[in-house]
């Protein structure tokens, strides 16, 4: 894919992907130039082959949990530009480009990973602030239906880092491989 306008020599570090009608949303990361932590949001439409900006995160912030259904993509978690872990949980419309707050989750978790499994998406591990690196056993599940949040412990293989080995198993919940 060609290079967006804002960084023509490559895209935010650790940006977060996600995929939905038939485009690719980018969000978040760093400024590869100044390593300052970033709000911007690009849409790559596969149709027309382009880049566009969507609106601005709410917020900086990196190293957090996103997945996407529909024409909304979730993102919860991650760490602000103090580096300190964060619950807030946003949802953006691909199709409106806007941004919705949600429900907050029960704590902090920040090097979280998400998954969506039919109409949960799970935020998988991640760490408090105070507890920099020690990944926890436990994940949130959000109902997308209803927007409640339900806590789950021992899924996840404590002190571990979710980042790149989070999948859904024959139960519906995550797994790590």
């Amino acid at each position: 894919l060609g290079p967006v306008s804002k960084y023509p020599d490559g895209l935010p570090l650790f940006c977060q992907p996600a995929s939905c009608e038939g485009k690719l949303i980018v969000m978040g990361g760093w400024n590869p130039a100044s390593y300052d932590p970033v709000r911007d949001v690009f849409v790559y439409d596969f149709t027309t082959q382009g880049w566009t900006q969507g609106k601005d995160m709410p917020s900086k912030r990196s190293f957090f949990a996103v997945g996407a259904i529909g024409s909304k993509v979730y993102l919860a978690g991650g760490h602000d530009e103090n580096k300190n872990a964060l619950k807030s949980v946003w949802a953006y419309n691909v199709s409106e480009d806007e941004w919705v707050e949600l429900t907050q989750m029960s704590q902090e978790r920040d090097e979280c990973e998400g998954v969506v499994n039919g109409d949960k998406f799970w935020v998988v591990s991640g760490y408090k602030t105070e507890a920099q690196g020690e990944f926890e056993s436990s994940c949130e599940s959000y109902q997308l239906d209803t927007g409640d949040w339900s806590r789950v412990e021992g899924v996840w293989k404590p002190g571990k880092c979710p980042r790149s080995c989070v999948g859904v198993g024959n139960d519906g919940k995550p797994v790590s491989w």
